[in-house]
């Protein structure tokens, strides 16, 4: 079932989000975090091998409560997500 979603963008990835507003996206879920991933890509016109994208592929998808593998489903009773820059250092 399709479900409108808001994705707060977070660090670099913000970039993906129309003058700083969230994005809203239309998700067919129970989705993997992956998928979402995928639909973002598609939404925002993401070519395959730009910086963007790769750094979309490196980040997390995150709820108020979790952080989502990309094999994990995202549950459908969600409305809002955060999508989360990778972290290196310690």
């Amino acid at each position: 079932m399709t479900y409108m979603v808001t994705v707060l963008c977070f660090g670099g990835l913000a970039a993906l989000s129309p003058e700083g507003q969230p994005l809203q996206l239309a998700l067919n879920l129970p989705a993997t975090a992956a998928q979402v991933k995928a639909a973002i890509a598609q939404a925002c016109g993401l070519a395959a091998d730009s910086a963007l994208a790769q750094l979309l592929q490196n980040s997390a998808i995150g709820s108020e409560t979790q952080i989502y593998l990309d094999t994990d489903p995202i549950p459908a009773s969600l409305s809002q997500l955060a999508l989360l820059p990778p972290v290196s250092g310690g």
